[in-house]
């Protein structure tokens, strides 16, 4: 995860991470971000489909019909199922997939950048910080960014949540 653990700059109130962006991180942003349903109601949508095409076989309609929404309820139920992994693969063959971030938490807002991109959010953009087990989940107007707490120390953890009380 994090190379270097987070150093606090003395000539302004920022702080200084670095992290690679792995499978491990991968994972970890997966797991305390998603928001999950549980059981069998994760899989609604597949028997759903799964029994309008079992209906829809059962009357003179055109055989194509049921077979494709049979074809649509196993890939829905596959899914569901291998949800985490297929994530987790599409993010490890992205460009940035390996890459290393600087992340830097400042008076403006938080920062990473990359050599493919960079991104801010100023503090005021940021209508919730959401702390899990072992990270944090930001969310903001462009949507949820997840920060991992290994690529912080506790003095950024700290400042990073009194900057959003204040």
């Amino acid at each position: 995860m994090p190379t270097d653990s987070a150093k606090k700059n003395t000539h302004a109130q920022s702080y200084l991470s670095e992290y690679r962006l792995d499978r491990d991180y991968f994972s970890e942003c997966f797991d305390e971000s998603k928001r999950r349903e549980n059981g069998l109601s994760a899989y609604r949508k597949a028997g759903l489909l799964f029994s309008v095409a079992a209906g829809l076989s059962l009357t003179d309609i055109n055989p194509y019909a049921p077979w494709f929404l049979l074809a649509m309820a196993t890939v829905e139920f596959l899914s569901v199922r291998y949800q985490r992994s297929w994530w987790i693969a599409r993010q490890m063959f992205t460009r940035a997939a390996g890459s290393q971030i600087k992340l830097t938490l400042s008076d403006t807002g938080i920062s990473t950048e990359n050599p493919l991109y960079q991104q801010h959010i100023d503090w005021s953009e940021i209508s919730s910080i959401q702390e899990t087990q072992r990270g944090f989940i930001i969310v903001h107007p462009r949507g949820r960014s997840y920060l991992s707490k290994q690529a912080l120390s506790t003095e950024a953890r700290d400042y990073m949540l009194q900057q959003k009380l204040s």
